[in-house]
């Protein structure tokens, strides 16, 4: 007879059996006790645990290729192949490895939230920060290159990383504010400095509209002085590794918002003039590329959409269910929507809670506008407003646990990511927000993830 007299040595009875088990774990995913990668990722390494004792290596020092007995392996294959034949096997490996490659970039398990920002203290300290869900922690922080700083507003281009392995961070020179793009191989922890621009640029406060489209990186507009507004196009080809100066848009812009859409790439609003507050003029203009390399002027927006005086953020793009969304600009709290079937604009409803500085992203039929500062510009928000395209109106949501303005935002896998931002002050200068944490869909709720572990203001988010 059992002895279950004992609470515990009732519990341990009643998971005996692999539903009681999985009930279990059911019950802790869902209550948040227990992180569904947290504990899949315990279990993998238990598991590998197991079999690397049951099946040791030659010595705890052997590599891969000493384990898998290379050497012998091609010299038996060698011993049956005729030389065709084993240029063919050769081939055929280099194309497994490049589908490995790819795999391995592009699993939804594998996914790293990726960090780009700078010391507040120190602008010309550029931190890339390294988030692993699987093990819930920072993994690592990248060095970047010395001669990159970040002027005041860094981008990088997420489209890439997924596809190729290599991420590309664009920032300002420290010597002269010259615009310049590195690329790191995720594969081979390496920079490569990118060649020069076509079109010299400053990258200070009239940033330049950055994108990606079918693999290339479009450069559209900003200004070569701060003060001289460009119209130039720059496109840099990753497989022969230049840039081509394309067709120049219709209207010389900078701070403007690019979005893709259907194969195209839209730049809209931004601002032109000089960077003096009294030439300051915000643009209600949007123009696509179409694929043979000009550029289409499109109907004007609803409103002026642009970032403010000082350089900051205000304006935003983004592409959901066929049709481009844009939102914002200097004191502009709207969103308008360009459908390129009826190649009109159509204004939507405003928010419930007005604010500038948001956060914006598409995901999962629905546009997610996170934080930023309110109406009167007194203090930031916490609050968070889902739009749903089909009824055409806004969902106050689950407020996050931080107020943020100018955050960075990216969506995949079921969860929103917010990361950083900003707190304003009055009287003094602003605080960067370390803080990180995410939405998820399923339990409509915030989780706070582990604060970034450098001190640094973020500016560019992305999830791979």
């Amino acid at each position: 007879m059992k002895n279950l007299s004992s609470p515990r040595a009732m519990d341990i009875e009643m998971l005996q059996g692999p539903d009681e088990f999985a009930t279990l774990c059911d019950c802790l995913f869902r209550s948040g006790v227990l992180r569904r990668d947290t504990f899949l990722a315990a279990l993998h390494r238990r598991r590998f645990e197991a079999v690397r004792k049951a099946h040791p290596g030659s010595a705890p020092s052997a590599k891969l290729a000493d384990i898998f007995r290379i050497s012998e392996l091609a010299t038996m294959t060698a011993s049956f192949l005729c030389l065709a034949d084993a240029s063919r096997l050769r081939e055929l490996s280099r194309g497994t490895r490049a589908v490995g490659k790819n795999a391995v970039f592009s699993h939804p398990d594998a996914r790293a939230l990726f960090v780009s920002g700078c010391q507040h203290q120190d602008l010309h300290l550029e931190t890339i920060s390294h988030f692993d869900p699987t093990r819930h922690c920072w993994r690592s922080v990248l060095d970047v290159p010395a001669s990159l700083s970040l002027g005041s507003r860094t981008f990088c281009v997420p489209t890439l990383l997924g596809v190729d392995g290599f991420l590309y961070v664009c920032g300002a020179q420290q010597n002269n504010d010259t615009m310049c793009i590195h690329r790191f191989d995720a594969l081979k922890s390496r920079w490569t400095t990118l060649p020069p621009l076509p079109t010299s640029r400053s990258f200070c406060n009239n940033w330049p509209a950055i994108s990606c489209l079918e693999g290339r990186i479009y450069v559209c507009g900003g200004s070569s002085n701060d003060e001289d507004y460009l119209s130039a196009v720059d496109c840099f080809d990753p497989l022969s590794f230049g840039w081509e100066a394309l067709a120049p848009m219709g209207t010389p812009r900078a701070c403007a918002a690019a979005a893709v859409l259907q194969g195209k790439l839209y730049v809209c609003g931004g601002e032109t003039g000089t960077s003096s507050l009294d030439d300051f003029m915000a643009l209600d203009t949007a123009e696509r590329l179409k694929p043979g390399g000009s550029w289409e002027t499109l109907p004007p927006m609803s409103e002026p959409r642009g970032g403010d005086a000082n350089g900051e953020p205000n304006i935003v793009a983004c592409v959901l269910e066929g049709c481009l969304y844009v939102r914002g600009g200097h004191e502009v709290d709207s969103m308008e929507r360009f459908d390129p079937l009826t190649h009109r604009w159509e204004s939507l409803p405003p928010m419930q809670t007005p604010r500038y500085y948001a956060a914006m992203v598409a995901f999962n039929h629905r546009i997610y506008v996170c934080g930023g500062k309110d109406d009167n510009d007194s203090e930031e928000l916490s609050s968070v407003e889902g739009f749903d395209p089909e009824t055409g109106c806004w969902e106050v949501l689950p407020s996050m646990n931080s107020k943020r303005a100018n955050a960075g935002i990216v969506a995949s896998g079921g969860y929103v990511y917010i990361c950083g931002g900003r707190i304003y002050s009055d009287s003094g200068p602003s605080t960067c927000l370390r803080s990180v944490e995410r939405y998820c869909l399923a339990r409509r709720c915030w989780e706070l993830l582990p604060p970034i572990p450098e001190t640094c203001e973020p500016h560019s988010l992305l999830l791979v």
